[in-house]
């Protein structure tokens, strides 16, 4: 290859690996940024397959699963590694070191490669620890270089490690993401049982519009994001009503017309409720006035 075709290559990798940076810092989903990261890791490392494996903290083993269209049935495959040094996943994260496998027949740890990566007939590898202030919390898995000559080369490594500590990154952005939204969820839910004691109408008329509103979310076929969106919407609806004072909201005669004001400034009241909770970013969207 001529020097200047060299520099394109390495120019175009580079592209690639910002690229890969900017998918990853701005997805919290795990889902979409696995999908992402292994379309990059093949094309970066010019191969024909990547994994990556994360660590499942409670079996303490490192694990790789997905849910594979094949002609239109879903088919779940799962493979698990023990973290030691008899085959190339456990070693990589035992040694916690980045691993080039020139000849997998040759090396006795082949034996131990799961039954569905044998039948990709994996002739070489390379392999990488995602690592986290010290600890190994998973490993990306490359096979088969299409430059079968020469096989995976020192430039590779560099590349597999950058994008390793990138996608270290992200994963433990994507913890923290939903670590702060289970904790969003129990004051949500704290806030939502604090309205059902005052008032047992709104509690359980705010249980009849979750159930019905996810109903429908069902039926539409809302994204992931969307539905948990929509859960917190139906529960929160109400939640200005808790600024409300007793004798208004638990009247049993109907609502004088003052009183009837005063009832409702409850969205109001619930937007600055959660407005306290989400910060700056709350933008709910503004209704025309009536």
């Amino acid at each position: 290859m001529s020097t200047k075709k060299l520099l394109q290559r390495k120019v175009e990798r580079y592209e690639e690996l910002i690229s890969l940076s900017g998918v990853l810092s701005c997805s919290m989903n795990y889902s979409r940024i696995k999908k992402k990261s292994i379309s990059k890791i093949k094309k970066l490392l010019d191969c024909e397959y990547a994994i990556i494996y994360l660590i499942d903290e409670k079996e303490h083993k490192l694990f790789y699963e997905s849910t594979e269209d094949k002609k239109g049935k879903e088919h779940h495959k799962k493979i698990e590694y023990e973290i030691d040094e008899l085959s190339f996943v456990g070693s990589c994260a035992h040694f916690g070191a980045t691993l080039h496998i020139p000849d997998v027949a040759l090396d006795i740890r082949s034996k131990r490669l799961h039954q569905s990566l044998m039948k990709k007939n994996p002739f070489n590898m390379l392999l990488s620890p995602l690592v986290f202030n010290g600890e190994v919390i998973g490993v990306i898995q490359a096979m088969n270089s299409h430059r079968i000559n020469q096989g995976f080369d020192s430039e590779d490594i560099h590349f597999i490690e950058v994008i390793a500590s990138q996608l270290t990154t992200a994963i433990e952005n994507v913890k923290l993401y939903e670590k702060l939204h289970r904790q969003f969820t129990q004051v949500v839910e704290s806030m939502a049982d604090a309205i059902g004691k005052k008032d047992l109408y709104t509690g359980g008329h705010t249980k009849r519009v979750a159930h019905f509103s996810l109903m429908i979310g069902k039926q539409l076929e809302l994204s992931s994001n969307d539905f948990s969106d929509l859960k917190l919407a139906a529960v929160l609806h109400d939640i200005g009503k808790i600024g409300i004072e007793d004798k208004i909201l638990k009247k049993a005669a109907p609502l004088t017309d003052e009183e009837f004001v005063i009832m409702k400034e409850h969205p109001r009241l619930g937007y600055e409720i959660l407005g306290h909770h989400l910060g700056s970013d709350f933008n709910p969207i503004h209704l025309p006035q009536t």
